[in-house]
């Protein structure tokens, strides 16, 4: 019998490089707020307008990168479930004692490229998933590393 452990959290993984937008859409409001009082307060002058307006322009284009980062997570959380939903039907197949080795065996070499014993109790196991390619990479993204079977 083949035993298997596999664990996933659909909470998003941080994206550590891309930028507070919330943040940044806070204080860009803030401006903006100070532009109108100062409108207020000093009249409509030119360079009172221009300021305003780049102002907008810049919350216009942090709305859009909030949206494409949505866009982007969703996207994301969806492969990672799609590809846990395929790693569970392996694992119940490997699982199932009325199925004979041989369907077992065809269901491992469909994805396994190769194994490489390193000790006498442990293996490297280069495998990949239908429908997705990481090639050129040593290891899989973070995330979509393999079940321990």
């Amino acid at each position: 019998m083949i035993d298997a452990y596999l664990e996933y959290s659909p909470k998003p993984r941080p994206h550590n490089d891309e930028p507070d937008y919330s943040a940044q859409s806070e204080e860009v409001e803030r401006k903006i707020e100070n532009v109108i009082n100062a409108i207020a307060d000093m009249g409509n002058t030119d360079l009172l307008r221009k300021k305003l307006l780049e102002l907008q322009t810049q919350q216009a284009v942090i709305r859009d990168a909030m949206i494409m980062k949505t866009e982007t997570l969703k996207s994301e959380t969806n492969l990672f479930e799609d590809i846990y939903d395929r790693a569970k039907k392996i694992i119940s197949v490997l699982q199932d004692p009325d199925l004979p080795l041989v369907t077992k065996n065809a269901v491992l070499r469909s994805f396994i490229a190769r194994i490489t014993p390193t000790s006498e109790n442990s293996a490297i196991i280069q495998y990949s998933l239908p429908g997705i390619s990481w090639e050129g990479s040593k290891a899989p993204p973070e995330g979509l590393e393999p079940p321990t079977i």
